[in-house]
This record gives C-alpha cells, structure tokens and sequence, in this order.
C-alpha cells in the first residue's frame, strides 16, 4: 500500500506512519501467505479486488488518524511489559549474527559479547517469555498459506487478547466480525503450538461521552470494555476459512463482482417521507412504503405524497481503500454527479 500526503502534513507524523506500514508489509510478506485473516473476513469483492490491486492501493496518510490512536494504544501496552526498553526478537537476533557472520571465524564470541553489550545499555532486553506480542502467524489449509497476527497470547494463562480502538456504533456492528477474528487467531496460535482457553477483546471506544451514560439505557457504561469471547470449535473455524476461501477463489478471475450488502456497505435502509405541501420538514419517517400511504389515509390528507429517502453507502465513500476499483462505487458515484448532489 502506498501512503500519500495531499494535505501536506508534518514530515515526521508521515514517516513514521510509512515506516509502521512499511513493516507491517514486511512482517506480512515474510510469511508467505495467499490471504491474510484480515482479508477473508473482508467483504467478498473488497477481498477479491485487494487481492488483484494489493501493488495499486493508495491511501492518505490524513486518514490515518485511528490507525495511529490504535498502535498508540499498542505501543502503551508493549511498554507496560519491557519497561521501555526495545525487545530483541529472534528476528533481529539472527539478522544482527548475520550481519556478523564475515568476522565471526576471527571472533568466535563477538556475538554473544555484542548481544550482551546491547542489553547492558539498558536499552534493550530479550523477548517476553510469557507473552507473545504481535506474533505473525501462518498456518496451511488444503494448500493455502493464511497468515494473522495476534495482538497478545499469553502463555501462563492461555488467554488471547485483542485491542480494538472502535466507534461505539461501529463495535456494535461488527462484533460478529471480532468473535470470528480471534476464533481463527485462537485455532491458528493453537496449530502452532499454543493452546488458548480464553479469549477477551479490550474495547477502546474512541467516540465515548460520558453524558450519554445517563440517557441511554444500552451506551457502554466505561471507555474501555473487555468482552468475552465464546470460543468455536476447530471444525466451526476450519470449515468456515474452508467455504470463504473457495469462494473468494471463485470470483478471483471473474471481471463482474457481486456488490457488497448494504450492511457491509454501512448503508442504512431506504426510507420513506410522508411529506404535505408548504411544509419544510417530512411528517414522517416510514420504513416501507406501504407504512407511509397507511399512514397518510390514516391522517386523511388529500394532497400529501411520500419521497424516497436513501442513505449514502458510507463504507464506499469513505473507508474502502479499494473504490477506486469498484464498479458500484463509479456508478454510485456517476448517478449521484448526475443528480447534482452534494456530500
């Protein structure tokens, strides 16, 4: 993915929103994978056209905003566990003995003198031999690679953690989405040797007013929440990764692609306006059309009417990275330019 700056902002925010994205890809690429989890839980066209236009997408560095409050929060909590310091992984371990490897016939211990050297700065230190802290992860199915990263497993207590950094709404809508997130983060930690009893999602709810907890019955009582996971079986996870991947391979070649729901759009119901004449506002909202003219004999206004009400696909407008692929986004958006309406 190719980050750009349209709005110039500060060249430090920018760099390093290109070198977390740049590793991110790195640690991706490295395993190898056809689909990520990430992918497969994606709406089935978004899937497909990422995976075709993965080299093309482009996204603004200016829409980055929660994906930096996000590896805040991430940040926070792997200074939590090293105190600061920067963890060794087995990664960088092996790249720094390769980069040693030239001198090391002449210098047998250089290694372990320099590995030592650099945890005695105070600086750095080893991995946590509790935790494993966005650990990438690949498993193998009928041949297919799929690759996920788990934010926290934790080894003493076999539990899965999974920070999420969401609009109220938008956990509510998705939390289906997050159980089967971390069920599959569940079933690939335990192929690859961890087994997991529990799985929590800490909810970091971005949008929370605290106001709101006194008027509404259902608002979530606390910024933050953590929500328990049931856990599925391996059949349940391992036919589902089964069905979703033969599907998206199906569509893989083909040049039409079915449009995403309204629902994975974030496009509410059509509605229907009871409207009378001389007035600014409608009477009412109806949710079918039927409702609406029932509601007009009901009232017994002779010269009312009902105007369709339909909502913008908010997902294709603004946060889809791959619209510019989209046939339904360019049609939307050629049929909205012919209306002449404004966003």
């Amino acid at each position: 993915m190719k980050l750009t700056n349209k709005n110039n902002l500060d060249g430090v925010f920018c760099s390093n929103m290109e070198h977390y994205m740049n590793k991110r890809m790195v640690d991706i690429s490295d395993l190898n994978a056809e689909y990520s989890v990430t992918q497969l839980l994606s709406p089935l066209t978004i899937a497909v056209l990422f995976k075709r236009h993965k080299d093309e997408i482009s996204k603004d560095v200016s829409d980055c905003l929660y994906l930096l409050q996000g590896l805040v929060v991430h940040q926070l909590m792997e200074n939590s566990v090293y105190d600061g310091k920067i963890p060794i992984t087995k990664k960088v371990e092996n790249q720094i003995l390769d980069s040693l490897s030239k001198i090391k016939d002449n210098y047998p211990d250089i290694s372990k003198d320099i590995m030592r050297a650099l945890k005695d700065t105070g600086l750095f230190c080893d991995e946590s031999e509790d935790l494993l802290l966005e650990k990438p992860l690949v498993i193998e199915l009928n041949g297919v690679r799929i690759s996920g990263i788990p934010d926290v497993y934790d080894k003493k207590t076999k539990t899965l953690l999974d920070y999420k950094h969401p609009g109220i709404k938008s956990a509510e809508r998705n939390m289906q989405s997050y159980f089967m997130q971390t069920n599959i983060y569940r079933y690939m930690l335990q192929k690859n040797g961890y087994p997991v009893d529990k799985i929590d999602i800490v909810l970091f709810y971005r949008d929370w007013a605290k106001a709101k907890t006194l008027s509404e019955i259902n608002y979530p009582k606390s910024a933050i929440e953590t929500v328990n996971v049931p856990i599925m079986s391996d059949k349940e996870v391992h036919d589902f990764l089964y069905e979703r991947i033969n599907t998206i391979k199906a569509y893989e070649s083909e040049h039409i692609l079915p449009p995403c729901t309204e629902e994975e759009r974030f496009q509410d119901p059509i509605k229907y306006a009871v409207v009378r004449p001389g007035n600014k506002k409608a009477s009412k909202i109806c949710s079918s059309q039927e409702e609406a003219i029932s509601y007009i004999e009901g009232k017994g206004w002779k010269n009312a009417y009902t105007e369709i009400r339909e909502s913008e696909p908010k997902r294709c407008i603004s946060y889809c990275d791959v619209n510019t692929f989209c046939d339904f986004y360019h049609d939307y958006m050629r049929k909205r330019q012919e209306k002449n309406q404004p966003f």
